[in-house]
């Protein structure tokens, strides 16, 4: 370093840093790839360095207050909450990159994953020393059972109905620290975009209460990133074991039909790894399946699985029906689900006699009645009260 280049100071590598965090958050990278894994583990180092770096300095200690805290120190504690969300986002793989069998490291994960957790309660531990999480929070923190394992039930309630009171409480308080923060964007819109990294242009007060918005607004991310890290890290140590088949390469021959294996060696793989799709064909160029000449190089060979490999083709996907509506009922009749009633004909029969019964009946009534109304006439015997 030349007498004339000044050191970059740790407020300066912090900026610098955090601009590169949301940078690479927005850049839309893939978290698997080697280009945003390469990206984060220097951010992680840089962030690592400064950490330390705030130690060795004694910016913050326990037996003071957030009033006693230098404004523009506010902002390195959250130097932990930077941390713990960039390490549950490291990968590591088994494997060649072109081997077929290359994996996620999944013991590799759940180490990070458990750094990542006790990364954010250190950042929240920070905050409940300087009084800037609120009530709830602090309770919710003190009642840890295991100070860097916490359970689900101890993050969140277990009745859904208090679990839906404070995620609205949750989303209220962070709408409301968005909007201050969109407010501070708007009228220091250089500062915001790194431009202007003077922070004497800004008044005291403002910056600062910038600075504690940020910590509350991280402190709720913290609680909600912490849930689901613990269910991650449940789904994880609840997985079946890794099992991965190797299918071995046949031996070399002399023979011409050797690269592509022995039929009983076909024959095999068709019958263990029928998954209901075919294998690729490879292309061939027209030179290599005729000669100038017109020689056959390659003969075409029509197999005895040839309906086989057509039903894969053309067969049922996993969207389409495997059954019509006739054969699902007569399965289910099979299995008890739907209960049938059988008619005999002798029931047929004398539900068919009683209704020709009834009919004939009303029948027999309804000419009574005609030949009643025909012989006698309307009023007929009506005395007239006379007795």
């Amino acid at each position: 370093m030349s007498s004339s280049e000044q050191p970059i100071t740790i407020n300066d590598q912090f900026k610098k840093t955090v601009r590169s965090i949301e940078l690479l958050t927005l850049s839309g990278k893939r978290q698997d790839s080697k280009e945003y894994q390469h990206e984060l583990v220097q951010l992680l180092n840089k962030l690592l360095k400064i950490k330390n770096q705030v130690y060795q300095l004694g910016i913050f200690s326990d037996n003071e207050t957030v009033e006693d805290i230098n404004t523009k120190d506010i902002k390195f504690l959250a130097v932990e909450y930077y941390l713990g969300e960039l390490v549950s986002k490291k990968l590591d793989y088994v494997g060649d990159e072109e081997s077929q069998n290359r994996r996620i490291n999944y013991d590799f994960k759940i180490r990070n994953l458990k750094k990542s957790v006790q990364f954010l309660i250190d950042f929240l531990a920070h905050l409940q020393n300087y009084n800037i999480l609120n009530e709830f929070q602090s309770k919710k923190l003190g009642h840890f059972q295991d100070h860097y394992q916490p359970k689900l039930s101890e993050l969140r309630p277990n009745d859904p109905a208090l679990r839906r009171e404070e995620k609205i409480q949750n989303f209220k308080l962070e709408k409301l620290i968005n909007e201050q923060l969109k407010t501070f964007e708007q009228r220091y819109p250089k500062f915001v975009n790194g431009e202007e990294e003077d922070e004497n242009a800004i008044d005291e007060d403002t910056l600062r209460e910038l600075y504690l918005n940020k910590l509350r607004l991280f402190s709720l991310k913290s609680f909600s990133h912490l849930e689901m890290l613990n269910m991650e890290l449940e789904v994880l140590a609840n997985r079946p074991p890794e099992r991965i088949q190797e299918i071995p390469l046949p031996p070399p021959s002399s023979s011409a039909a050797a690269p592509n294996g022995s039929s009983a060696d076909k024959k095999l793989l068709s019958q263990e790894n029928d998954y209901g799709y075919t294998e690729r064909v490879e292309f061939r160029k027209p030179s290599e399946l005729i000669s100038p000449e017109g020689k056959v190089l390659q003969p075409f060979t029509f197999v005895s699985s040839k309906d086989q490999i057509k039903k894969k083709v053309f067969g049922y996907g996993q969207v389409m029906p495997t059954m019509s509506v006739e054969e699902y009922i007569e399965e289910e009749i099979k299995r008890g689900g739907i209960k049938t009633e059988t008619i005999t004909g002798e029931q047929n029969s004398e539900s068919e006699d009683s209704d020709e019964d009834d009919s004939d009946e009303k029948l027999y009534k309804a000419r009574e009645w005609d030949e009643f109304k025909d012989a006698h006439h309307r009023g007929e015997g009506n005395m007239k009260n006379k007795g």
